[in-house]
Parts: structure tokens; C-alpha cells; sequence
């Protein structure tokens, strides 16, 4: 399988006494004149650097449960799907218990990719800002850079796909054109790479769809080098220049061995992978043991063969055997490119040159581009790579951008910043650190941002900082007023979250896992209430810091804290902003599923629609978010019990998505699994157990069988099996699912709660009331608490609580209680509402119970005609009441209208949920009881033998107890 990902290895630095960052190959080529302090690498000199050179920080969290792709020295590498269209790739420290190397690396990779000149180059790799790692045992945070993945992989995975090997001569001498262009601009400004191999070149593609490559992995890379300097160079394997060493030299022979590297990665690319005639595969040859060794990549084996080549100067000959073979060129081109090897590939470094304009006139554009070598570069260094190391990192300078990340983040920040107030070991930051970290600290304990709001500690932490009251009020000021470097920097990023596809971390899973949810919430609200007192409830900080507050509660579904919060936050955005503003947007998303959490589903549908109507309006019918919304308005409608339209508007979707990302797209995958269940509510279980086995296999297959999302396909899954009458199948599967729930997240977490529920289900389905009553009563408090007693999953759960009530003989009992139902029912969905006639139903059978006969039958006379009206025919809730109602019409001695309510009622069952399945089974019963009452017992005989035969064959079993009066419904 090809992945795309930064291959990225990172070495420690070394100090040099003029350049603000050490490099990870410079040693200074004379001792100083007069010891130097100690440069500290630690997260605020990473941010203090981050923030100098404008770098963004991220609202994404890195997890550990991201699949990693590749590992280096100082650090791994890995991937992860952050929003719906683009994945990111993330370099991270590895080493976590040599934090300093780490911290080297990243700012060596970080100065680099932001130079100036760099940062412009189209084959260069992009930084797209700093996001963060936090360590789920101990909650310290690392920070991690953030690229955009290279969609066609690295330059090995590249050219071993089917694209890769298809290219022509011309296009691989195009893509070594790109590889170079990007070197020399690195060299232009003193920057050595010292790791150039395939692994480090990304490829992307351009507007036209032609592959464009760009040299990434800085973490061996020395900046700011002079003639004088001497540099180690990293082991680079098999292609090392054959004069490396791990002893000091010059810079201008660490170029030269740049060189060579480069040209060992051409031959890569115009020879390896390749279709068109160009390698040569005999092993005998000398040109195709060397293909055959940079194929397969360093190694043990390969350095050992390899490394002779090099010595015996063998290599130059095998690659110019190969170049003769290049037949698509002609003779003239074959003895230019031999030419330009014999430059690159030169075993003495004073003969090895890289002669661009040479490549360059074997391409179609020879005669319009222009060599890298006449590209002005700025080869001088950055102002803030001047001087000693930076530690000047001004929280309120990044204010916003941190109040979007975690809240152990700033918290880490503040912790930082008192070592650094505190530390008298180092002359370095007695005299200069402290100073400035004690300011940053006397900001924090004033504002309430990263640590609690204390007027006092702030005011002590002022006096250890030298600086007046004034000076930290005008920094107040400055942070409410100065929102210019909160936003993000022009880029992909900005882009993305601007149209909403950032999709930021799971706050509240985070927080569960590492066993501080409850804490965590608290310091969340305290901060909010801090920050706004100081700038106000309605300032960008503040608006942050709720929006994350608001997105723990709702993932706790917490949604009437959740609701008072979000609602501040779009009469805020409203007031201060378009309607179609992204931030408004987004807070009318979240007020869709708030509501749909409290049960307000009249509300959730008038939002919905605002929402899509406004979102259309800018981005287009078949844009994702607005596909997105019309998914959250079909769940709506589900629960509306408008199961039609929310069918109808389920399948547009998922074809659009299908369109737009393919059916194995997260959101084509959760449409699939919403749909499933409204072919579940219609009564087509078959068509749901499909959709549903569907979406929960490729959930497991995108995700892990943890997640959340496959843990809810799966628990749908279950609940299908259960009304298709595969009890042991259900039940094994909803148990498995709320283990997993209460490990993840909880006994009390509304998931658990509702695999809870499943299991107390199949319980009543076996006849196990007693033990189904005990865990309903239980659900049943713990929802009434936590969601209100109006919510539908409360009133569900209230409702199979008496159906076990009913099953157990305590007749009175169930009917208060079935009668509360039916009131909260109609009050929150109406009367007309699928759920509310089913209740209507359920009462029914409970007068029947109590044998009110004459109010029994009533109620189902009339929850019949409207059940037909709504639901139709042959609708499995339907045939039920209509059975029931045969029932009640034989206690009558209405024995003919009886039969033919009962026969209609068992041939609708069979032609929805097949003879085997218990509700069948129960209509066979009801009628055989009917024909027997009007004395047709040989008919009656053969009803009864065929479940016999059923049951002997494994088909299902039946509950006696509950054929009396008529079969309850469930949900």
C-alpha cells in the first residue's frame, strides 16, 4: 500500500556562537575568546522562534492512535485524516526522554522551512504551522510540525505506482529539474541538506496533474554556515558521497557531498521503477547491479556492496552504460546527460559540479526556463537569526490561536515560563530569561489565560519582572485590541478553516482517557469566566475558549449547558458578523445537534434548513458542508418520524458523496450507517442489516474497532439483529459493544447508556423481565437526571421500563406509568408522531391487562387507522397493532372480523419479517387461537405444528406470556 508521509530522521545541534539557533551539522572552526551561556532548548525558545518567524499554531491535536508511518532519529512521522479532504503529515520528537535534541531538530526544520526565500520555492516542501502532542500519561505537551501530505507519496512510492512507472524519459528528467531546483535554492542560502535520498523528495501534483517534486526533512539541514565554519554531515547510507566521514569539514566540501547525493537520486529517478526501456535489469551488468541496489534502499547489505563501487570509482562508468541505453533520446541529448553525470557524480570533489543548464536543455522547456543558478536568492539570514537564542514568546501575541487548542497546553506554557523564572543555575536566564518570563507570568495570573485569575501572584510576578503596572496594563490593552497575528497566515490551512473542514480534537475523549474530564471542565469554565471578565464575554478569545467549552459538553451530550453557552456564542457571531460568516455557520451547526439532543426536534428542522439555505447560498448545493447539514436535517426528520423524506434526502446524499470523495469516505460511510437505520424504522430489516454491516466493516477498516463511530454502527447492528430475531447474535454483539463503551467512556456516558438499553431489551425479548426492569429503572434515573425527562431517549426507556412492569403482572403500575408516556410523547413529538402511536398501542395492551376491554379496543381501532395512514400497510408496527386488535375483537366474540384482521395481520408478517422471525411466530399463535374459538381446530392443528417445526429447526422461540392480549412494542 502507498502512503504519503514525510521521511523524516533528526539529529541533535551543535552550538556556534553566531547564529541564534545551533545547527545540526555546524561546530565553530575556533574556540570562543570568552566563555558563552549555555543556549537552552525547551519549548519556549521553540515558541519563541515559532512566533518570530509568523508560524502558526494549530488547533489539531496529534494521537497516539494515528497510524505512524515512518521514524527517524529524533523523531516519527505520521499521518492522520484532520479534516474531510486533505491529510496532514506531522514530524514529532521521538525521543521524549532527550527533549533538548528534540527541540534542536524542530527548530532547526522550523528556521528553514520559514526563511523567507525558502518558504516561496515551489520545490520545497511547505510548513503549514505547529500543532501539538500531548502525552496521555503524563498530559506534557510537544509541539509537532505540520505539512501538507504529499498526495502521490514519497519520490520511492511515487515512482513505484502505476503513474510513477509510466512516466517518460522526459518526465523523470522533469522531476529531477524540480529535485534540483529546490537543492540549489537551499544552497543559494547557505542551507547544507545532508540527507538527500528518495524518501526525502514529496511529490504533488500541479493544476494540470503532472507530478512536481519538493525536497523535504530538515532536521539534519545546517543554516547559517560561513567559509569558516567546519560540518558534520549525517550518515546518509548508500548515498553518501564517497569521501563522507563523521569528522568536520568545510562548507563548500558539505556542498559538494550534497552533490553527489543528488546525482545518486537522479539516477533513481530517470532509471528505477521504470517501463520505457530505460533500466537495465541484468544483474551480471554493471549499471544493473547498481539500479538494483538503489532500489532496494539502505541497508546493511547495500552499504557493504555499494561502498566499494564508490572507492573503486565504478559508479560514474555503470551510470553512463545506463544513460546509453536511453534510446527515446537521441545521441546528442544520451552524451549531454553523460556529461552532466560525470559532473554530479565526480569522485574528487574539486571536479564535481552541478551544471543545471545542461539538465535543463534536455526538457521542453530548455529554452523559456531559467536555470536555478541565475534565481536571485537572499542568501542572508532571517533578522531573527541573528544574535543569541531567542526566548521571547509573548502569550498575548498568540492568544487566539492557543485559545482553539487544548487547555494543558497553555497550562504547560505557564509551567514553563515559572522555570524559567525560577532557574538560578543558568547564567543565561538569571540575567535575561527570567526577567521576561516573569512579565509573561504576571499576564497570565491578570488575564486568567493558561492558569487561574489571581490579581496577587500576577502582581508579585510583575515585581520579579522589573516592569511597572503600566507596562502590563498596556500589554492588556495591546492583546484586546491586536488580534493581527491570532488569525491564521494565508496557506492551505486558512483555507480549510475557513470553509470548515478542521476538524480539531476530541477534547472530551482526550480528557477521558487520561482520567480528568471532570477536572478539565471545571478549569475550561473558570477560564472562560477569567478571560471574559478581562476582555469581555464577547471578545475572539473569549468566543474561543467557550467554543471549546461548548464542544466538550456536547460530546458529553451535556446539551443544556451546552445550549446556554452556544447560544451566547450566535448571538455574538450574528451580531458582529454576516449570516453566511464561517464562525456564525458553524455555531447553527452546533445549535442542530443541541437541539436534536434536547429532543427540540421542531427546532432542530427550522435550524437545519436556515443553516443549508444560508450555506447554499455561498458555497452551492452539492458543496461537503452543505451535504453535511442536509445529513444532520435527515436524522431530523427521522426522529420527526418522517422516515420517507429522510430516506429520499439519505440517498441524494450518499450519491453526492460517492461523487465528490468516493463510497469508503468517512461521510459517505455515516450516511450509509443513518440510512440503515431508517430502513430500520420502516420496517426493512433485511435492507438495514446490509447498510449497517456495510458501514460498521468499513468504519473498522477506516478507524479501529475502538472507535466511536464503529462502535455505534455495530450497536445498530445488534438492535437489528434483535428485531430480525437473531437473539444470540444480538446480544453477543450489543455486549461486546458496551464493554467497549464503559471502557472508553464510561458507565454514565449516554453511548454506554444506550448499549445499556439494548441489552436490557434482548433481556425482555427472552422473557428475563425481572432482570430488564432492574437495568431500565437504573437507565431510567441516570437519564432523567442527565437529559431530562422529556428527552426521547428518556421517554423510551420510561416506556420499556413498563412494558417490563406490565409483563410481570403489576398491571396498575404499568398503566401510570404508560400513560405518562403517551402524555410526554404527544407533548414532545405529537400525536400523530410513529413513537406516539406505538405508545398508544402499548397502553392499549395494558387496559386489556386490567380487562377494560371496551377502552382497549378503542384506543386500537383508532391507533390502527392512523398507524395505516402514516405508516402504511405492511408496516411491521402496523400488523402488530392489528393483530392485537383481533385479539381484543375474539374477547368481543367478533370471531369473523377477528380472523380476517388476524390472517391479514400474519400474511403482512411473513411477507415482511419471514416465518421465522418471533413476531410471526406470535401472529400464528393469535390466529390459531381465533380458528380454535370458531371450532376450525384441523386448521388451527396446522398452525400450531408448523411453529413446532420452526423451533425444532432453530428458527426462533416464543415468549407464551406475551400472546394473551397481544404482543408490546419496542424500540
Amino acid at each position: 500500500m502507498t502512503s504519503s508521509y514525510l521521511a523524516i530522521d533528526l539529529l541533535p545541534a551543535f552550538s556556534v556562537d553566531d547564529i541564534s539557533f545551533e545547527s545540526a551539522a555546524l561546530v565553530p572552526t575556533v574556540p570562543p575568546k570568552q566563555p558563552q551561556p549555555k543556549e537552552h532548548y525547551d519549548l519556549i525558545s521553540f515558541l519563541s522562534i515559532a512566533q518570530s518567524t509568523r508560524t502558526d499554531f494549530l488547533p489539531i491535536t496529534w494521537h497516539s492512535a494515528l497510524q505512524s508511518l515512518g521514524e527517524g532519529g529524533e523523531a516519527e512521522v505520521n499521518q492522520s485524516l484532520v479534516d474531510l479532504q486533505t491529510n496532514f503529515a506531522f514530524k514529532r520528537i521521538k525521543d521524549k526522554d532527550a527533549p533538548e535534541k528534540g527541540f534542536r531538530a524542530l527548530i532547526s526544520a522550523l528556521l528553514i522551512l520559514q526563511n523567507a526565500q525558502i518558504r516561496r520555492h515551489p520545490n520545497v516542501a511547505k510548513l503549514m504551522g505547529v500543532c501539538w502532542e500531548v502525552d496521555q500519561q503524563s498530559g506534557n505537551i510537544w509541539p509537532v510540525l505540520v505539512s501538507e501530505k504529499a498526495p502521490l507519496g514519497d519520490l520511492r512510492q511515487f515512482l513505484d505506482s502505476e503513474q510513477g512507472i509510466l512516466l517518460s524519459v522526459e518526465d523523470r528528467i522533469q522531476l529531477c529539474v524540480g529535485v534540483m531546483s529546490g537543492i540549489q535554492a537551499l544552497h543559494a542560502s547557505d542551507i547544507i541538506h545532508g540527507d538527500i535520498k528518495p524518501e526525502n523528495i514529496l511529490v504533488f501534483s500541479d493544476s494540470d496533474g503532472q507530478p512536481v517534486a519538493q525536497v523535504a526533512d530538515f532536521g539534519y539541514s545546517c543554516l547559517g554556515a560561513t567559509k569558516a565554519d567546519l560540518v558534520i554531515l549525517p550518515d546518509p547510507g548508500i548515498w553518501a558521497a564517497p569521501e563522507w566521514h563523521d569528522r568536520p569539514m568545510s562548507l563548500a566540501h558539505a556542498i559538494k557531498a550534497d552533490i553527489y547525493s543528488l546525482g545518486l537520486v537522479f539516477v533513481f529517478i530517470l532509471f528505477c521503477g521504470s517501463t520505457v526501456g530505460t533500466a537495465n535489469n541484468d544483474v551480471d551488468d554493471p549499471d544493473g547491479q547498481l539500479l538494483e541496489i538503489l532500489q532496494i534502499g539502505t541497508s546493511d547489505s547495500t552499504r557493504a556492496r555499494i561502498w566499494p563501487w564508490k572507492k573503486e570509482e565504478r559508479i560514474l562508468p555503470a551510470v553512463e552504460a545506463a544513460v546509453s541505453r536511453l534510446l527515446s533520446l537521441d545521441q546528442a541529448k544520451r552524451a549531454l546527460l553523460q556529461d552532466f553525470f560525470a559532473g554530479v557524480l565526480a569522485f574528487k570533489t574539486d571536479a564535481r559540479r552541478l551544471e543545471s543548464r545542461k539538465l535543463l536543455s534536455l526538457t521542453s522547456q530548455c529554452d523559456t526556463q531559467v536555470s536555478p543558478t541565475q534565481v536571485e536568492f537572499d542568501v542572508h539570514l532571517d533578522p531573527i537569526l541573528s544574535g543569541k537564542l531567542s526566548r521571547s514568546f509573548k502569550m498575548s501575541r498568540s492568544m487566539l490561536q492557543l485559545a482553539f487548542s487544548e487547555r494543558s497546553i497553555r497550562c504547560q506554557i505557564v509551567e514553563n515560563f515559572e522555570r524559567a523564572a525560577t532557574n538560578n543555575t543558568c547564567e543565561l536566564c538569571a540575567t535575561d530569561c527570567a526577567p521576561a518570563a516573569a512579565f509573561q507570568l504576571a499576564f497570565c495570573y491578570a488575564t486568567g489565560f493558561g492558569i487561574g485569575r489571581d490579581e496577587k501572584t500576577a502582581s508579585e510576578w510583575l515585581q520579579h519582572s522589573l516592569r511597572s503596572e503600566v507596562d502590563l496594563a498596556q500589554e492588556i490593552e495591546m492583546a484586546k485590541q491586536d488580534l493581527s497575528e491570532g488569525f491564521w497566515q494565508e496557506g492551505r490551512f486558512k483555507e480549510l478553516w475557513g470553509i470548515g473542514h478542521i476538524r480539531t480534537m476530541s477534547f472530551a475523549q482526550a480528557y477521558r482517557q487520561r482520567g480528568i474530564l471532570e477536572e478539565a471542565l471545571n478549569s475550561h469554565a473558570r477560564e472562560v469566566g477569567d478571560v471574559g471578565a478581562t476582555f469581555g464575554d464577547a471578545h475572539p478569545v473569549s468566543l474561543a475558549l467557550k467554543s471549546t467549552l461548548s464542544s466538550i459538553l456536547r460530546e458529553e451530550q451535556r446539551w443544556r449547558e451546552a445550549e446556554k453557552i452556544e447560544r451566547h456564542i450566535l448571538e455574538c457571531r450574528v451580531l458582529h458578523f454576516e449570516k453566511d460568516n464561517p464562525e456564525t455557520l458553524t455555531s447553527m451547526k452546533n445549535m442542530v445537534s443541541i437541539y436534536r439532543g434536547l429532543g427540540r426536534l421542531e427546532d432542530a428542522k427550522i435550524m437545519s434548513q436556515t443553516l443549508i439555505a444560508a450555506m447554499a447560498q455561498t458555497l452551492g448545493t452539492e458543496h461537503y458542508d452543505v451535504l453535511a447539514a442536509k445529513g444532520n436535517l435527515a436524522s431530523t426528520l427521522l426522529d420527526l418520524g418522517h422516515w420517507k423524506e429522510a430516506e429520499q434526502l439519505y440517498l441524494e446524499i450518499i450519491e453526492k458523496e460517492k461523487e465528490a470523495s468516493g463510497e469508503q469516505h468517512v461521510d459517505a460511510i455515516i450516511t450509509l450507517a443513518n440510512l440503515a437505520m431508517t430502513y430500520r424504522k420502516q420496517g426493512r430489516l433485511q435492507a438495514a442489516e446490509e447498510a449497517a454491516t456495510t458501514a460498521a466493516t468499513l468504519f473498522e477498516k477506516l478507524f479501529d474497532e475502538m472507535h466511536p463511530y464503529t462502535l455505534t454502527a455495530k450497536n445498530n447492528l445488534a438492535l437489528i439483529y434483535k428485531e430480525q430475531g437473531k437473539l444470540a447474535e444480538a446480544q453477543t454483539l450489543g455486549l461486546r459493544v458496551s464493554n467497549m463503551r464503559k471502557s472508553l467512556l464510561g458507565p454514565r456516558h449516554p453511548q454506554s447508556l444506550l448499549s445499556l438499553s439494548l441489552l436490557a431489551s434482548i433481556d425482555h425479548t427472552l422473557g428475563r423481565f425481572a432482570d430488564a426492569e432492574k437495568a431500565y429503572a437504573e437507565l431510567l434515573a441516570t437519564q432523567t437526571d442527565d437529559l431530562g425527562e422529556t428527552n426521547p431517549e428518556t421517554i423510551n426507556t420510561m416506556s420499556a421500563l413498563a412494558a417490563d412492569i406490565s409483563a410481570q403482572g403489576r398491571f396498575d403500575e404499568a398503566e401510570a406509568l404508560e400513560s405518562r408516556v403517551v402524555e410526554l410523547s404527544k407533548s414532545s413529538l405529537g400525536e400523530m408522531h410513529p413513537d406516539t402511536l406505538e405508545r398508544v398501542a402499548n397502553l392499549a395492551s395494558t387496559f386489556k391487562d386490567q380487562k377494560r376491554w371496551a377502552e382497549a379496543e378503542a384506543l386500537e381501532v383508532a391507533t390502527l387507522a392512523s398507524l395505516r395512514e402514516v405508516l402504511g400497510n405492511n408496516h411491521p408496527t402496523t400488523l402488530i397493532v392489528m393483530g392485537n386488535l383481533a385479539l381484543t375483537l375474539r374477547e368481543f366474540g367478533k370471531l369473523r372480523d377477528a380472523e380476517q384482521l388476524a390472517r391479514e395481520a400474519l400474511d403482512g408478517m411473513i411477507r415482511v419479517r419471514g416465518e421465522t422471525h418471533p413476531s410471526t411466530q406470535i401472529r400464528m399463535i393469535a390466529l390459531a387461537g381465533i380458528l380454535e374459538s370458531q371450532g376450525k381446530s384441523h386448521e388451527a392443528d396446522e398452525l400450531r405444528n408448523k411453529i413446532v417445526a420452526i423451533k425444532k429447526a432453530g428458527g426462533g422461540a416464543v415468549s407464551v406470556s406475551i400472546i394473551g392480549t397481544g404482543q408490546r412494542l419496542e424500540y
